[in-house]
Protein backbone atom coordinates (compact mmCIF):
# COMPACT_ATOMS: atom_id res chain seq x y z
CA UNK A 1 0.00 0.00 0.00
CA UNK A 2 1.13 3.51 -0.74
CA UNK A 3 0.03 7.06 0.71
CA UNK A 4 0.21 10.52 1.30
CA UNK A 5 1.22 12.47 4.21
CA UNK A 6 0.39 16.21 4.43
CA UNK A 7 0.09 18.34 7.80
CA UNK A 8 -0.26 21.96 9.50
CA UNK A 9 -1.27 23.19 6.50
CA UNK A 10 -3.26 25.87 8.38
CA UNK A 11 -4.96 28.04 5.91
CA UNK A 12 -6.21 31.80 6.72
CA UNK A 13 -5.92 34.68 4.79
CA UNK A 14 -4.47 36.57 7.51
CA UNK A 15 -0.80 37.71 7.11
CA UNK A 16 1.98 36.04 6.93
CA UNK A 17 3.46 35.44 10.89
CA UNK A 18 7.23 36.30 11.01
CA UNK A 19 8.88 36.27 14.71
CA UNK A 20 12.27 34.33 15.85
CA UNK A 21 11.56 30.93 14.18
CA UNK A 22 8.18 31.46 13.17
CA UNK A 23 7.90 31.48 9.39
CA UNK A 24 4.29 30.68 8.65
CA UNK A 25 3.08 31.27 5.17
CA UNK A 26 -0.86 31.06 5.70
CA UNK A 27 -2.15 32.41 2.03
CA UNK A 28 0.54 30.62 0.60
CA UNK A 29 -1.13 26.76 1.72
CA UNK A 30 -3.77 26.63 -0.71
CA UNK A 31 -1.18 26.76 -3.75
CA UNK A 32 1.33 24.39 -1.73
CA UNK A 33 -1.78 21.86 -0.95
CA UNK A 34 -2.91 22.27 -5.06
CA UNK A 35 1.50 21.29 -5.88
CA UNK A 36 1.02 18.28 -3.58
CA UNK A 37 -2.11 17.18 -5.19
CA UNK A 38 -0.02 17.00 -8.52
CA UNK A 39 2.16 14.91 -7.04
CA UNK A 40 0.56 12.55 -5.16
CA UNK A 41 -1.93 12.03 -9.06
CA UNK A 42 0.72 10.84 -10.18
CA UNK A 43 1.43 7.55 -8.22
CA UNK A 44 -0.90 4.92 -7.81
CA UNK A 45 -2.22 5.82 -3.49
CA UNK A 46 -4.88 4.01 -1.61
CA UNK A 47 -5.09 7.54 0.22
CA UNK A 48 -3.89 10.49 1.51
CA UNK A 49 -3.43 11.36 5.34
CA UNK A 50 -3.85 14.68 6.86
CA UNK A 51 -2.60 15.07 10.34
CA UNK A 52 -4.31 18.03 11.62
CA UNK A 53 -4.52 21.41 11.37
CA UNK A 54 -6.02 22.25 8.07
CA UNK A 55 -6.78 25.43 9.28
CA UNK A 56 -5.65 28.01 10.87
CA UNK A 57 -7.93 29.50 12.19
CA UNK A 58 -11.74 30.88 11.20
CA UNK A 59 -14.56 28.32 10.50
CA UNK A 60 -14.74 29.69 6.72
CA UNK A 61 -11.13 28.90 5.71
CA UNK A 62 -12.54 25.43 5.47
CA UNK A 63 -14.25 27.16 2.73
CA UNK A 64 -11.15 27.69 1.04
CA UNK A 65 -9.10 24.79 0.88
CA UNK A 66 -11.53 21.93 1.44
CA UNK A 67 -12.58 22.88 -2.33
CA UNK A 68 -9.16 22.13 -3.50
CA UNK A 69 -9.23 17.39 -2.29
CA UNK A 70 -11.62 17.47 -5.04
CA UNK A 71 -8.53 17.58 -8.03
CA UNK A 72 -7.24 14.42 -5.25
CA UNK A 73 -7.39 11.04 -7.12
CA UNK A 74 -6.98 9.28 -3.99
CA UNK A 75 -9.01 9.49 -0.69
CA UNK A 76 -8.54 11.84 1.78
CA UNK A 77 -8.58 10.71 5.41
CA UNK A 78 -8.75 13.96 8.29
CA UNK A 79 -7.16 13.82 11.76
CA UNK A 80 -8.43 16.76 13.90
CA UNK A 81 -5.83 18.94 14.95
CA UNK A 82 -6.15 22.51 17.60
CA UNK A 83 -6.33 24.64 15.32
CA UNK A 84 -9.36 23.11 13.24
CA UNK A 85 -11.23 24.18 16.64
CA UNK A 86 -9.81 28.27 16.25
CA UNK A 87 -12.52 30.66 15.70
CA UNK A 88 -9.91 33.22 15.73
CA UNK A 89 -11.65 34.96 18.32
CA UNK A 90 -8.67 35.11 20.51
CA UNK A 91 -9.91 37.66 23.25
CA UNK A 92 -12.32 35.41 24.32
CA UNK A 93 -10.45 31.85 23.37
CA UNK A 94 -13.96 30.64 22.06
CA UNK A 95 -13.75 27.37 20.23
CA UNK A 96 -15.64 25.57 17.10
CA UNK A 97 -17.95 22.77 18.54
CA UNK A 98 -16.71 19.66 17.74
CA UNK A 99 -19.81 18.51 15.94
CA UNK A 100 -19.33 21.27 13.67
CA UNK A 101 -15.63 20.47 12.80
CA UNK A 102 -16.75 17.18 12.20
CA UNK A 103 -19.40 17.52 9.67
CA UNK A 104 -17.19 19.59 7.55
CA UNK A 105 -14.76 16.96 7.23
CA UNK A 106 -16.97 14.43 6.67
CA UNK A 107 -16.47 12.18 9.38
CA UNK A 108 -18.56 10.36 11.21
CA UNK A 109 -16.68 10.53 14.46
CA UNK A 110 -13.51 12.40 15.90
CA UNK A 111 -11.52 9.05 15.81
CA UNK A 112 -11.83 6.24 13.21
CA UNK A 113 -9.77 3.08 12.35
CA UNK A 114 -9.86 1.50 8.82
CA UNK A 115 -8.38 -2.06 7.47
CA UNK A 116 -6.89 -3.14 4.53
CA UNK A 117 -5.13 -6.12 4.07
CA UNK A 118 -2.35 -6.63 6.02
CA UNK A 119 -2.95 -2.92 7.90
CA UNK A 120 -5.06 -1.66 9.91
CA UNK A 121 -5.13 2.36 10.26
CA UNK A 122 -6.01 4.40 13.42
CA UNK A 123 -7.05 7.62 13.17
CA UNK A 124 -6.98 9.34 16.89
CA UNK A 125 -8.33 12.59 18.24
CA UNK A 126 -5.73 13.95 20.35
CA UNK A 127 -7.63 16.96 21.24
CA UNK A 128 -10.30 15.40 23.15
CA UNK A 129 -8.51 16.12 26.88
CA UNK A 130 -7.97 19.61 27.12
CA UNK A 131 -8.83 23.01 26.15
CA UNK A 132 -8.48 22.73 22.25
CA UNK A 133 -12.33 21.22 21.33
CA UNK A 134 -15.78 22.57 22.01
CA UNK A 135 -17.27 26.07 23.90
CA UNK A 136 -16.14 27.32 26.67
CA UNK A 137 -18.52 26.42 29.33
CA UNK A 138 -19.01 23.12 28.37
CA UNK A 139 -18.46 20.19 31.17
CA UNK A 140 -15.34 18.52 28.60
CA UNK A 141 -13.76 22.34 28.42
CA UNK A 142 -14.69 22.70 32.39
CA UNK A 143 -12.53 19.40 32.97
CA UNK A 144 -10.20 20.10 30.47
CA UNK A 145 -8.49 23.06 32.49
CA UNK A 146 -8.69 21.56 35.91
CA UNK A 147 -6.56 18.87 34.23
CA UNK A 148 -4.30 21.41 32.30
CA UNK A 149 -4.13 23.70 35.38
CA UNK A 150 -2.68 20.61 37.68
CA UNK A 151 -0.31 20.06 34.72
CA UNK A 152 1.39 24.09 34.62
CA UNK A 153 1.21 23.38 38.71
CA UNK A 154 3.75 20.27 38.82
CA UNK A 155 5.49 22.44 36.21
CA UNK A 156 5.21 19.46 33.65
CA UNK A 157 7.26 20.29 29.97
CA UNK A 158 4.31 20.00 27.43
CA UNK A 159 1.63 21.36 30.11
CA UNK A 160 0.58 23.85 26.90
CA UNK A 161 -2.89 24.99 26.09
CA UNK A 162 -2.48 23.58 22.25
CA UNK A 163 -2.17 20.61 23.67
CA UNK A 164 -4.57 17.53 24.48
CA UNK A 165 -5.13 14.00 25.02
CA UNK A 166 -7.22 11.45 24.80
CA UNK A 167 -10.43 10.44 26.66
CA UNK A 168 -10.60 7.19 28.58
CA UNK A 169 -13.29 5.97 26.10
CA UNK A 170 -10.76 6.36 23.23
CA UNK A 171 -8.29 4.66 24.87
CA UNK A 172 -10.74 1.65 25.80
CA UNK A 173 -11.38 1.47 21.88
CA UNK A 174 -7.59 2.23 21.16
CA UNK A 175 -7.07 -1.35 23.05
CA UNK A 176 -9.91 -2.95 21.32
CA UNK A 177 -8.76 -1.51 18.32
CA UNK A 178 -5.43 -3.25 18.73
CA UNK A 179 -5.84 -6.24 20.09
CA UNK A 180 -8.75 -6.65 17.19
CA UNK A 181 -5.61 -5.90 14.54
CA UNK A 182 -3.08 -8.17 16.60
CA UNK A 183 -5.44 -11.56 16.18
CA UNK A 184 -6.09 -10.87 12.50
CA UNK A 185 -2.72 -10.74 12.02
CA UNK A 186 -2.34 -6.99 11.12
CA UNK A 187 0.23 -4.28 11.22
CA UNK A 188 -1.02 -0.91 12.87
CA UNK A 189 0.14 2.79 12.03
CA UNK A 190 -1.69 5.13 14.29
CA UNK A 191 -2.10 8.63 12.81
CA UNK A 192 -2.51 11.60 15.51
CA UNK A 193 -1.77 14.99 15.41
CA UNK A 194 -0.01 15.60 18.73
CA UNK A 195 3.46 13.72 18.94
CA UNK A 196 4.24 11.13 21.77
CA UNK A 197 8.28 10.88 21.20
CA UNK A 198 10.78 11.82 21.89
CA UNK A 199 10.15 14.32 24.43
CA UNK A 200 9.19 17.86 23.17
CA UNK A 201 7.33 20.95 24.36
CA UNK A 202 4.79 19.89 21.87
CA UNK A 203 3.44 16.39 22.91
CA UNK A 204 0.38 15.22 23.43
CA UNK A 205 -0.38 15.35 27.25
CA UNK A 206 -0.09 12.19 29.48
CA UNK A 207 2.38 10.67 26.74
CA UNK A 208 3.61 7.84 28.71
CA UNK A 209 0.34 6.77 28.51
CA UNK A 210 -0.54 6.13 25.34
CA UNK A 211 2.69 5.07 24.62
CA UNK A 212 2.42 1.83 27.38
CA UNK A 213 -0.86 1.07 25.45
CA UNK A 214 1.17 1.35 22.40
CA UNK A 215 3.81 -1.27 23.72
CA UNK A 216 1.69 -3.38 25.05
CA UNK A 217 1.00 -4.50 21.31
CA UNK A 218 3.59 -6.24 19.35
CA UNK A 219 2.17 -5.17 16.05
CA UNK A 220 2.19 -1.58 16.44
CA UNK A 221 4.58 -0.48 13.63
CA UNK A 222 4.64 3.64 13.58
CA UNK A 223 3.27 6.13 15.11
CA UNK A 224 2.69 9.49 12.65
CA UNK A 225 1.61 13.16 13.62
CA UNK A 226 2.40 16.67 12.96
CA UNK A 227 1.73 19.70 15.14
CA UNK A 228 5.65 19.94 15.85
CA UNK A 229 6.56 21.56 12.95
CA UNK A 230 10.46 21.10 12.66
CA UNK A 231 9.35 17.42 12.46
CA UNK A 232 11.25 15.01 14.47
CA UNK A 233 11.86 10.75 15.37
CA UNK A 234 12.69 8.59 16.98
CA UNK A 235 12.50 4.65 17.86
CA UNK A 236 11.05 3.22 21.57
CA UNK A 237 10.64 -0.73 22.29
CA UNK A 238 10.57 -1.62 18.08
CA UNK A 239 7.62 1.86 17.69
CA UNK A 240 8.45 4.45 15.16
CA UNK A 241 7.49 7.76 15.55
CA UNK A 242 7.51 10.14 12.80
CA UNK A 243 6.65 13.74 12.89
CA UNK A 244 6.21 15.48 9.91
CA UNK A 245 7.01 18.97 9.10
CA UNK A 246 4.58 21.44 9.05
CA UNK A 247 3.69 22.69 5.09
CA UNK A 248 2.61 26.23 6.17
CA UNK A 249 5.95 27.14 6.84
CA UNK A 250 8.22 29.15 4.91
CA UNK A 251 8.02 29.40 0.99
CA UNK A 252 8.78 25.92 0.01
CA UNK A 253 6.56 22.77 0.95
CA UNK A 254 6.28 20.13 2.64
CA UNK A 255 5.07 16.72 2.15
CA UNK A 256 5.09 12.94 2.11
CA UNK A 257 4.77 9.83 0.05
CA UNK A 258 4.63 6.55 1.98
CA UNK A 259 5.28 2.86 0.89
CA UNK A 260 4.35 -0.10 2.76
CA UNK A 261 6.28 -3.04 2.14
CA UNK A 262 8.43 -5.10 4.46
CA UNK A 263 10.56 -1.78 4.95
CA UNK A 264 8.85 1.52 5.28
CA UNK A 265 9.46 4.32 2.90
CA UNK A 266 9.04 7.58 2.85
CA UNK A 267 10.05 9.54 0.14
CA UNK A 268 10.10 13.49 1.68
CA UNK A 269 9.10 16.62 -0.39
CA UNK A 270 10.67 19.80 -0.38
CA UNK A 271 11.87 20.31 3.09
CA UNK A 272 10.21 17.19 4.50
CA UNK A 273 12.65 13.95 5.44
CA UNK A 274 12.78 11.12 3.47
CA UNK A 275 13.47 7.71 5.70
CA UNK A 276 13.52 4.28 5.26
CA UNK A 277 11.85 1.97 8.62
CA UNK A 278 12.67 -1.53 9.43
CA UNK A 279 9.65 -3.17 10.87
Amino acid sequence: MNFGVITDTQYADIPDFKLDKHDRRYRLSIKKLQEAIIEFNKHELDFVINLGDLIDQKFESFDDILPVFKNLKAPVWHVLGNHDFDSGDRELHTRLPLKLVTDKLGLNSNYYSKSSGDWTFIMLDSNEVGVIEGPNDSKEFLYGERVLNKLKEENIYNSKPWNGSLGEKQISWLKEVLSSAEKAGQQVIVFAHHSLYPKHRENMLFPKKIINELENHKNVAVFMNGHNHNGDYGIKNGIHFVTFRGMVDTAKNSFAIVELSKKIKISGFGRETSRVLEI
